[in-house]
């Protein structure tokens, strides 16, 4: 079965790794994007790029956006990407 790379998925992805990451210590739906430091941010993007089988961590440092909603779309974006190729 293919995973399909959209907003909700990518979201869906975002609230397991939450919740193994903090697991009892935090509610996942009290975290907010701003709340993970960068080492925590590079495994959360590492995660959804292992769940999807892409690549976007190359990317981030155009990521512009605030929440997880942001996050999402951008990761959605950046994944659905075609690599172009030169001769």
């Amino acid at each position: 079965m293919d995973v399909v790379l959209d907003e909700a998925s990518v979201k869906a992805q975002i609230r397991i790794f939450l919740e193994r990451y903090y697991a009892e210590e935090k509610d996942p739906d009290a975290v907010k994007l701003g709340d993970l430091d960068s080492f925590t941010l590079i495994q959360l993007l590492l995660h959804i790029e292992d769940a999807f089988d892409i690549v976007v961590l190359e990317e981030l440092h155009n990521f512009r956006g605030g929440g997880f909603d942001e996050f999402s779309a951008f990761v959605v974006q950046m994944g659905t990407r075609k690599p172009v190729h030169t001769p």
